[in-house]
């Protein structure tokens, strides 16, 4: 008859003896387990099975490192706060101006030429692993908080936009990234939802949210269909493949062009971003600038040049231009305003080409009923035309088909950028009145509208329709930018010491904090790419995120690594368990009751 089996518990004295008790753990949830602290395994709860481990490779290159110092013999070493700050400043360099590896090189260069002169440089001791730790767990979460603390409870839009308390400003900055397992609308809500939570935000305090092109960042169903004329894209990208890729046709051509340019050097190629579609206009100019040299000719991208379309994507690309006048500059870029405006305003490409009785809503998707039968394409379009026609170079039949292709580019140009107008686009064009000429204007149109629309309670609202009308009864010194002015108004007191236009001022920094533009969702991508090139293709999520947080932490405080000062209460976690360990505190027990 077979012997009975019976079940093995783990047995609490096996963790006092000489050959167990630096290694082994019990597992709470199943007494017939037993855990390697060192391997990271489980086993199962018999001695037998538990010699056997001890005999395993694996086990016994592991058991060597423990081994390497008795327990208890190694004492931690109390560095300065010199030593400290050396070390974060040296740790905020390499974040921002080079590579991890180079820190290798860095701390045995400045230890070697600076030691003797002082204690700091004597106990400097930084490599890759430290330099990875102080920058993900100490630097990243010092700036992570302060990000945190400066939104508190504020309107913000994610990007990140918001108003800062300790600035008195708004703010844009990098706001984190999440890893995306599927992309769809579901997977990105999730995502954005995580990225709130890290920061304690809630999300009915956001306003606004800054994306890229992409259709399935707002939930759409489609993307866009049309795009631009291909033969002008490809005039323009094999033009910068033409010279790019060969030197001796760069040698060649800029021997041509010295020669009928007495002797000047040509400017160079642009290459248009693939990325950015208005970045095309740039390079367009750059080869009409050189258009004789280069021995080609394309109306269509003449026609382009002579539309302004660069100085308005220069306006959403900046960061100092006034955020309540982006929006009328781009509808007023598609169509000419019902209104008065300024001399530079006149620059509509849907005045070129739709017969001018046509009421042109800047949101009208169907205008192409509407198209001048013979348009008049701009005056250097129309003096060419007529000198070739009068040299018999231009027939009739090519004259029609040119207009009709010109004509043709000019409605994609203005279907897509209708496309990117939002719907509330008459909401977005009241918020001209929250510029400085406006407010304090006597006579000026009412906020209640704009206040309803942003779901301000009826008692804010009345607030703020009551200092609307007062406030130009104040002389304000700051009148040239919004942001400014709202700033001045912000910290206005009284006689009592008190804010009578605080509520105004909170709604207005609400609405300068919409993001008008995507220009800093792409800037957090093309700092992405500088940070993780080819030759750090190995970099973890993590520390990409850090080294982010970072950056945009110093360029948000206006410094750089040898300005910023750190406060001292960070600088006591350099070299702490706290400062190496970044896991899940259900692992951390692990690490617990491992030999020092």
């Amino acid at each position: 008859i077979r012997k009975v089996q019976y079940a093995q518990n783990f047995r609490v004295d096996w963790l006092w003896q000489n050959e167990f008790k630096l290694w082994l753990k019990n597992v709470p949830s199943d007494s017939s387990k037993a855990f390697c602290k060192i391997c990271c395994c489980e086993l199962r709860a018999r001695r037998a099975d538990l010699l056997n481990h001890m005999d395993t490779k694996k086990h016994k290159s592991s058991i060597k490192v423990l081994r390497i110092h008795p327990p208890n013999t190694i004492k931690p070493t109390i560095t300065s706060l010199n030593t400290s700050r050396a070390e974060v400043a040296l740790a905020m360099f390499v974040s921002v101006h080079c590579g991890l590896l180079s820190v290798d090189h860095l701390g045995a260069l400045c230890k070697s030429h600076f030691s003797g002169t002082n204690n700091t440089a004597d106990n400097l001791c930084l490599h890759r692993t430290k330099c990875t730790a102080i920058i993900k767990n100490v630097l990243c979460l010092y700036f992570k908080n302060n990000l945190k603390d400066d939104i508190g409870n504020g309107r913000f839009s994610i990007v990140a936009i918001f108003y800062s308390t300790f600035q008195n400003k708004i703010v844009t900055t990098f706001f984190g990234l999440e890893e995306l397992v599927e992309c769809n609308a579901a997977a990105i809500v999730k995502a954005i939802l995580n990225a709130l939570k890290s920061y304690e935000l809630d999300i009915k305090n956001g306003i606004g949210i800054g994306t890229d092109n992409a259709s399935v960042m707002l939930a759409t169903s489609y993307a866009c269909s049309e795009t631009m004329p291909r033969n002008l894209e490809f005039l323009i990208s094999e033009t910068y493949n033409w010279f790019s890729k060969s030197t001796l046709r760069q040698q060649a051509y800029r021997h041509i062009f010295k020669i009928m340019n007495d002797d000047h050097e040509p400017l160079k190629i642009v290459q248009a971003c693939n990325t950015r579609w208005l970045s095309i206009e740039s390079a367009v100019v750059r080869i009409i600038n050189q258009w004789h040299e280069c021995k080609e000719k394309c109306y269509l991208a003449e026609m382009l040049y002579t539309i302004d379309l660069q100085r308005v994507n220069k306006l959403f690309e900046s960061n100092s231009v006034d955020p309540t006048k982006l929006v009328n500059e781009l509808v007023t870029l598609i169509c000419v305003p019902s209104s008065p405006r300024p001399a530079h305003y006149i620059c509509s490409i849907g005045k070129l080409f739709v017969i001018p009785t046509f009421n042109f809503n800047p949101i009208t998707k169907d205008f192409s009923n509407f198209l001048y039968p013979n348009p008049y394409l701009s005056y250097g379009f129309e003096k060419k035309v007529e000198e070739l026609r009068n040299l018999k170079l231009l027939m009739k039949l090519d004259e029609k088909k040119l207009r009709s292709r010109c004509i043709s580019f000019a409605t994609v140009l203005v279907k897509q950028l209708q496309q990117r107008l939002p719907e509330n686009l008459g909401i977005l064009q009241k918020v001209e009145i929250i510029f400085p000429s406006n407010t304090l204007n006597q006579i000026k149109d009412n906020i209640s509208p704009l206040c309803e629309h942003f779901g301000l309670d009826l008692i804010n609202i009345e607030k703020i329709e009551m200092q609307w009308h007062k406030i130009n009864l104040i002389t304000w010194s700051n009148t040239s930018s919004a942001g400014i002015f709202w700033a001045e108004v912000k910290k206005f007191k009284d006689a009592s010491g008190s804010n009578p236009f605080e509520e105004l001022a909170d709604f207005a920094f609400m609405i300068l904090a919409l993001p008008f533009s995507n220009a800093a969702v792409e800037r957090v991508f093309s700092q992405m790419n500088l940070v993780k090139i080819k030759t750090r293709n190995r970099m973890g999520f993590n520390v990409l995120i850090s080294i982010l947080h970072i950056r945009s932490g110093l360029k948000r405080h206006g410094k750089c690594c040898d300005s910023y000062v750190i406060p001292d209460t960070i600088l006591h976690k350099i070299g702490t368990k706290e400062s190496y360990i970044n896991i899940p505190e259900n692992e951390l027990a692990i690490f617990e009751d491992l030999p020092i």
